[in-house]
């Protein structure tokens, strides 16, 4: 049996942002529930380096007074909840570079966010990039710009680290309704997952949390205690 947050860890793959369009999900949703806003998301990257140093690199994407921005934070101690280890840079442009150092290790930052296209969220979508280098390996990378020439001219020919997703949050604010699309692994089905916080009659003062996958309930759960669910022919604890 697994866990769906176990699941998530390895290597799942968000499709869309939080309330997808379409009907899928509307036999769970009442009309009276308006979804929640997403007002960050923050996601935890760890890379390994070809001297098997290991670094956490966090991303968190957010709105602010003037707009949609980023900040990442990077670790290279892994075991340790303390931030003595860790360096965190704030970015306020839509486009830059920057360098600093970590333990004995340079780290070097490029984004491009001139022409980024974002859906309902902070978190960009398409016509952007954010590249880490560690000590001159490729430490990171995201978006879709990998093909533009001044981002060929970084990355290529150099070493790439291994990296990965190993963690995703969304923070939304507003009423407690969630949707979104997901696939469980690599190779998974999509699936439509719906959220909700609320009363069995709306306005009720016991609030129920409920899981709605593909437009089936598949979780109903007034006591907060730990319930099974089939997805995808597998078996998850909630």
């Amino acid at each position: 049996m697994r866990t769906i947050a176990s699941c998530y860890s390895e290597h799942a793959i968000k499709v869309s942002d939080s309330y997808c369009s379409g009907p899928s999900n509307q036999a769970c949703l009442s009309p009276s529930l308006i979804p929640s806003i997403q007002k960050a998301v923050t996601c935890i990257y760890k890379a390994r380096l070809s001297n098997q140093k290991q670094l956490l690199i966090t991303l968190n994407w957010c709105n602010n007074l003037v707009g949609q921005g980023f900040s990442i934070k990077i670790s290279n101690d892994l075991s340790s909840s303390f931030e003595s280890n860790a360096v965190s840079q704030q970015f306020r442009n839509n486009r830059g570079t920057r360098t600093f150092e970590l333990c004995d290790s340079r780290i070097e930052v490029f984004w491009d966010l001139s022409r980024a296209q974002y859906d309902s969220g902070p978190e960009p979508i398409n016509g952007f990039y954010v590249i880490v280098l560690a000590d001159s390996e490729l430490s990171l990378l995201l978006g879709d710009m990998n093909v533009e020439p001044h981002v060929k001219k970084l990355i290529n020919g150099i070493p790439v680290a291994k990296f990965s997703l190993v963690s995703r949050s969304e923070h939304f604010s507003g009423n407690a309704v969630y949707l979104t699309k997901v696939q469980f692994c690599d190779t998974g089905t999509a699936h439509d997952i719906l959220i909700k916080c609320s009363g069995e009659d709306e306005g009720s003062r016991n609030p129920v949390l409920s899981v709605c996958v593909d437009n089936k309930k598949v979780i109903q759960d007034k006591e907060r205690t730990g319930q099974q669910a089939m997805v995808g022919g597998e078996e998850f604890d909630e």
